[in-house]
Order: structure tokens, then C-alpha cells, then sequence
């Protein structure tokens, strides 16, 4: 009985992501900006030296490096990231968007 309890939680968790999440550390292999609405840090399967997917709503190793991570405008217009840099936390995809946590 308990074991029917746990699945039935755990699907029903899987089905109430709001969002996904993953903590990783990666370097930075490209850098998109229009210098006016967005930066975009861009990472490698290579590039990726550690990754943990959530357990009940995992991101994909594939989701990060093909939408990269949103980063804020510094001064309104800079991005903070150049390649090459380090970065790393937790990144969480809300749509088709991931930021660091």
C-alpha cells in the first residue's frame, strides 16, 4: 500500500513542474547580446564540467546548451560574461528561457 502511496506522489509530482532545474558548472563558449535586451552566456557538451539534473523536474544537459543561460544587462547594456569565463548555480527554464538561480 505505502508503494502505490509513493508512485501515485511521484507522478504527480513529475506532472506539476512549473519549471526545471539543474546545477552545472561550465565555461562560457559564446556570448549573444544585442546590447540593448538581452545576454545570453552559450555552453558545449564539453565545455560542461559538472551537471545534476533535479530529481522530480530535471533540466536537460541538451535544453542548456542549445538556449544557454539568460543573463542581466550591467549598466543597462553590457553583458557581465565573456567567453571563456566560468559559470555556474543552478539554472532553472521557465519556457523556452533559463537563468541562474
Amino acid at each position: 500500500m505505502k508503494f502505490i502511496l509513493l508512485l501515485l506522489t511521484l507522478s504527480f509530482s513529475i506532472f506539476a513542474c512549473g519549471t526545471n532545474e539543474a546545477q552545472f558548472i561550465a565555461t562560457v563558449t559564446e556570448v549573444e547580446t544585442d546590447s540593448l535586451t538581452y545576454c545570453r552566456a552559450k555552453v558545449s557538451y564539453e565545455s560542461i564540467t559538472y551537471f545534476s539534473g533535479h530529481f522530480f523536474c530535471p533540466l536537460s544537459r541538451a535544453d542548456l546548451i542549445e538556449l544557454g543561460v539568460s543573463l542581466p544587462l550591467i549598466n543597462g547594456h553590457d553583458c557581465e560574461i565573456s567567453v571563456g569565463d566560468q559559470i555556474s548555480g543552478i539554472a532553472v527554464m521557465e519556457g523556452q528561457q533559463i537563468y541562474l538561480d
